[in-house]
Parts: structure tokens; C-alpha cells; sequence
């Protein structure tokens, strides 16, 4: 059943044009996903399939009614026309209410349940639905996704959101629409086939001009070095040397010509485009001898009568890559100010410089120029700056560009940009994906996952998490979990039964009490290790009496295991 058809549609900005779409026919089975880089048209696109925004040629055809999940409020429609389905407030944990005391992330829940309140028959618009969500709303999403009867169609920078419900993928990029068959993970196989295919045909395209054009300058050569008439020879000796030079010249300025006809015939192959990857490089990091970059014990923070978590404790090594997961509102992002402040209970080395990105960017002067962001804060030269922010796509004149004009994506890549040209040892990461396309994000995952130095970062993109932490922070119910492994292997050790959960969290998990307990009983240990100690060196200092000459091999070896527990203890 045919939902919604769009023929010869065009929408331009200013004298831009932002969409050209030839034919698009969606579906009532389909569940599609629409991808491309920031600012290709992707909330344009749904606007005009919702009807809020009219195109500039060409013709819409809905057969169904439409539901919109906006990124961003109206504010000429009525925040709640429809009323919540009482199922869907208890599963998403919302009210039938506007209250200015609402988080973004239960603004949200509360304008996903009331779509969902609808009735299946309609086409389901989402625009970026994971805004402020976490972990659990997103997967709430995901199966009302999946199970949701009606077609739909949701722009998202959410990869695994985009695998685990899409049938189809539309690409926008460069006003052109395409479709792909599959999820986004079948999405990119055929765009990397794609590519190598086309730089097949390219390479093949520049060896045949390149014979051709060879081919060409052969003949030029062989005319001019065609011999001119001898002097010695007589006139009717001359006259048939000349017409047979000539009529060889003549032959080959045929054959250069006729090569360069085929040549001018040549079907032109363009050198496909990269994608659109961001580089944010690391210049100049210095190592540092540390093991643990940084260290928290016992921390505990508490707004009012509300105690948002207690005797927290966790380290990060050297080159770690560090996730703290959580739902909203634990206090991911308090617990990152705090380790900022170096507040009680936390240490970082003396020689350990720490780099900070805040997700709400609020490192960034709104009149300054890209260029000086990046200047006011490095002392590398101009030409390694300009050189980064090339890579962060800033290119020409995009260097002069002040704050405020900068897209969201343009400042995080800018404020990410910031952090990475300092020589940091430990970055601390808030949100650091949120408003980046999918191209940026990968390329982000992929240099922190090289990045030498360690990272502690924030993020409530699953597959970010998943390909990115080694480790795990979970802050639940006031305390901290550590789970070393990935986000995959956290969320199967989570859904094994519960006998082997348990014995799994044991072998896995070091809760702040065991870690306390564990600190009180080394104390002791090594207290008793050290008054033995003591007893053993005065009795080595002492000379054995006659017929004991045994006593000291004993007491030096006594000695040697004394020492090796001490430093074990130590450590």
C-alpha cells in the first residue's frame, strides 16, 4: 500500500538547491532510516513530507495521515492536542502534563509516548528522537519502533537505533535523495562497494588517456623528425623525397588527430570523493610515568536533602578508555565537574594535564573567530592550526567565521578541535557525539580508539560505547559498578539468569564497600608483614650460636617472601 508518493520535487535555499527528488514512493511496510551529513536537508525533507513546509516545484501525494516527532517545539501548534495513552506513560514514565520542571530527556519521552497515542495508521515522522535520551528511553524508542504497524521514517545519528529497526536507507547528500535497500550497516557495505568500483573505473579511465595522450605525442614526434630534403639531391630526386615525406606526415597528423578525436571521446570518470571524514588530529602529546592519571575515593556529592551518589571510588590508567553510563539525572556530568574542580577524594599526577569538552560548549566565545579559538589555546604555529581545522573541514575563508554563525555540528567539531590541539594526557569527554553527523562520529570513535593517552568520556550512543570503553563506569542508584569489557559484554551479562548474574558480578564487578573492605584488610596485612619484618632483620643481625648454623638460610628466605608481600601490598 502506497503511503505517501513525491514526483519531480524540488526545494531550494535561497538560490541553493537543497533537494532535487525525481520519484520517492514510500511505502506502508516500510521503516526507513535518512542519513547524510549536517546541513544536507535531512529536517527539511521531513517537514515537507509532514505538509509544514510546501516544496518549490514538483508534487506530494499522501494517502495517510501524518505524526511528527519534532527536534525542536513549534511554537505556533499546542504542545499536547492528543491525550497519552496510559500504557505508554507508565512504559516511558511520563505525565499527561507540561511542567516547566520537565528535563529534556522527559520532554522527550513525553513527545515519543504521545506520538505512539496515535493511531498506527498514520506515517510516523521522527527528527533526531534520541535528543537527550538515554540508554533506557532509547531502547524503549526502539521497540516501539520496531513494533509500530504504520511506516516510518526517522532521522537519526543513532547507528545501532537505525540497524535494529530500518528496512530502507535514504541518503541525502549534495540536494540528490537515494535509496538503499537494508539497514545502515547493509547501507555502508554498499556504499564501500560502491566506491571501490568507482575507483576501479577511475584508475582504468586514466591509463586509457594516459595511452591515448601518449599516443599522440608519438605521432607529433615521428612528423617533425620526418627528414627535409637532402641538398645534394637534383630537383626530381628532391620532388619525389618531398611528396613522400609529406604523404607520410600527412598520414601521421591523420592518425594524431584521429587519436585525439577518441581522446576528446573519452568518457570522463571522476576520482570518487572520500567521504566526508573528519581528522581530528593530536599534535605533540608528551608521555607521562604515571600508571593512574587519575584516582577517586570516597567521593560523594548531595543537592539539598537529595543524595545523588555516596563514597564513589574508581581509577583510570594511563591509556584507558573509560565509559561512566548511567540513566538521566545520576549525575554523570556533575561527577565530570567535580574531577574538573579537583574537588575532596580526587587526584590527578602533578605532571597530568587534563582536557575538558562540555556538551554544552560553554568553552566557546561567541565572538571570537574559528582561527583564534584554536590560537588563543595552543602554542603550536599558525600553519599546524590552520592545518587541523582544514581537517576538520574549516576551509579558505570558514577560518574567519565567528562563533555565533557556526552551525550545532560546526561548534562541537570546533570545540572537539580546541581540546585536541592541546597536549593532553587525560580527556574528559561530556556528550561528546551529540549534533555531529554520522561521518564526524565515526571518524571521532576511530582516532579515540587510537588516541594514546586516556579517556573518560560520557555518551549515550550505544555503538559509540560499545567500539569505544574498555571499561565501564555505571553510576546506579548512587554508586559507582566497574565492569571491565565492553558495553555488549555489560549489557549480556546483565540478561544471564540471575544465579550466574550474581556470580558473574562478583568475579566482574568491584562495588565501593568490597573495594573499602579490601583497603582495610590490606592495612592490617601489611602492618603485621612489617612488624615480622622487623623481627627478622634483628634476629639476621644477631650472631647464630654455635650448632645453628641452619637458622639464617631459613630467616633469609623468610625475609625475601616478607618483602615480595610488602610490595605487593604497596602497588
Amino acid at each position: 500500500m502506497l503511503a505517501i508518493e513525491l514526483k519531480k520535487v524540488k526545494k531550494y535555499l535561497g538560490d541553493r538547491l537543497l533537494l532535487a527528488i525525481d520519484s520517492l514512493k514510500i511505502h506502508h511496510s516500510d521503516k526507513i532510516g535518512v542519513v547524510g551529513p549536517n546541513g544536507s536537508g535531512k529536517t527539511t525533507f521531513l517537514q515537507m513530507l509532514s505538509g509544514k513546509m510546501l516544496p518549490d516545484e514538483g508534487v506530494i501525494e499522501r494517502s495517510i495521515e501524518v505524526t511528527f516527532i519534532t527536534q525542536f517545539p513549534s511554537p505556533s501548534e499546542p504542545s499536547h492536542k492528543h491525550p497519552l495513552n496510559p500504557l505508554l506513560m507508565r512504559a516511558f514514565q511520563v505525565v499527561d502534563e507540561q511542567r516547566e520542571t520537565l528535563s529534556g530527556g522527559e520532554i522527550t519521552r513525553q513527545k515519543i509516548a504521545r506520538a505512539f497515542s496515535l493511531s498506527a495508521s498514520h506515517i510516523l515522522l521522527a527528527d533526531e528522537p534520541t535528543t537527550n535520551l538515554d540508554v533506557e528511553g532509547t531502547e524503549l524508542l526502539e521497540v516501539q519502533l520496531r513494533s509500530y504497524d504504520g511506516p516510518s521514517l526517522l532521522v537519526s545519528h543513532d547507528r545501532e537505533l537505525l540497524d535494529r529497526v530500518c528496512n530502507r536507507i535514504i541518503e541525502i547528500d549534495k540536494g540528490s535523495v537515494r535509496i538503499f535497500s537494508g539497514n545502515y550497516s547493509a547501507y555502508r557495505t554498499q556504499k564501500e562497494a560502491e566506491r571501490e568500483r568507482q575507483a576501479q573505473e577511475y584508475v582504468r579511465y586514466v591509463e586509457e588517456r594516459e595511452r591515448l595522450q601518449g599516443a599522440v605525442r608519438e605521432k607529433s614526434r615521428q612528423a617533425k623528425e620526418m627528414r627535409a630534403t637532402p641538398s645534394r639531391m637534383g630537383n626530381s630526386e628532391a620532388r619525389l623525397h618531398k611528396r613522400g615525406v609529406n604523404n607520410k606526415r600527412a598520414k601521421l597528423d591523420r592518425g594524431a588527430k584521429a587519436i585525439q578525436t577518441r581522446l576528446e571521446q573519452l568518457e570522463v570518470k571522476e576520482k570518487p570523493a572520500s567521504l566526508p571524514m573528519v581528522c581530528f588530529d593530536r599534535i605533540g602529546e608528551q608521555k607521562i610515568s604515571a600508571r593512574k592519571v587519575l584516582v577517586l575515593r570516597e567521593v560523594s556529592k548531595s543537592f539539598g536533602r537529595r543524595n545523588l551518589f555516596q563514597d564513589v571510588s574508581f581509577e583510570v590508567s594511563s591509556e584507558s578508555k573509560v565509559a561512566l553510563v548511567g540513566p538521566n539525572g545520576c549525575g554523570k556530568t556533575t561527577l565530570l565537574k567535580m574531577i574538573m574542580n579537583g574537588e575532596r577524594g580526587i587526584t590527578v599526577p602533578a605532571a597530568a594535564r587534563v582536557g575538558y569538552f562540555d556538551q554544552r560548549l560553554s568553552l566557546l566565545n561567541e565572538e571570537t573567530t574559528v582561527l583564534d579559538t584554536l590560537r588563543s589555546v595552543s602554542a603550536h604555529p599558525e600553519s599546524v592550526i590552520r592545518t587541523l581545522l582544514a581537517r576538520l573541514h574549516f576551509l579558505g575563508d570558514d577560518v574567519h567565521k565567528k562563533v555565533k554563525v557556526l552551525s550545532g555540528g560546526e561548534r562541537v567539531k570546533l570545540a572537539l578541535g580546541r581540546v585536541l590541539v592541546q597536549d593532553f594526557h587525560l580527556l574528559i569527554l561530556d556528550e561528546p557525539t551529540n549534533f555531529l553527523d554520522l561521518y564526524a562520529m565515526e571518524a571521532l570513535e576511530a582516532l579515540l580508539m587510537e588516541y594514546p593517552g586516556a579517556v573518560l568520556f560520557v555518551s549515550h550512543d550505544r555503538r559509540f560505547v560499545d567500539r569505544l570503553a574498555q571499561q565501564l563506569l555505571v553510576l546506579e542508584a548512587g554508586r559507582i559498578i566497574a565492569y571491565n569489557g565492553s558495553y555488549s559484554e555489560y549489557l549480556s551479562s546483565r540478561k544471564t539468569p540471575t544465579k550466574s548474574r550474581e556470580k558473574d558480578r562478583q568475579r566482574q564487578m568491584i562495588t565501593d564497600q568490597e573495594r573499602r573492605v579490601r583497603k582495610e584488610n590490606s592495612s592490617e596485612e601489611l602492618m603485621c608483614l612489617q612488624l615480622r619484618l622487623t623481627q627478622v632483620l634483628a634476629q639476621l643481625s644477631m650472631t647464630p650460636p654455635k650448632g645453628s648454623d641452619n637458622l639464617h638460610p631459613n630467616l633469609e628466605a623468610e625475609y625475601q617472601q616478607l618483602v615480595k608481600q610488602i610490595r605487593s601490598l604497596q602497588k
